[in-house]
């Protein structure tokens, strides 16, 4: 979603979502400025990306996972 307004009125429509998300459905969603606030700092402590980090860290230790791309253009 491209905006804050945007998730807000998804999470509103969307009630499995809104329940994933952690919102219990008796309460009220907080205002979009507040979500702005949070976003923010989000951003400024890198905090999905430690967390990213760490699911891999904990899923995957020192497992090295291997790929080979083929191209099959002749040359």
């Amino acid at each position: 979603m491209k905006t804050t307004r945007a998730l807000l009125d998804r999470l509103q429509a969307d009630s499995k979502l809104h329940r994933l998300c952690g919102f219990d459905l008796r309460h009220a969603l907080p205002s979009e400025s507040t979500f702005s606030r949070a976003f923010a700092e989000f951003a400024a402590s890198e905090l999905l990306q430690r967390v990213h980090a760490r699911m891999i860290e904990d899923n995957l230790g020192d497992q090295l996972i291997g790929h080979i791309s083929r191209d099959a253009t002749a040359i």
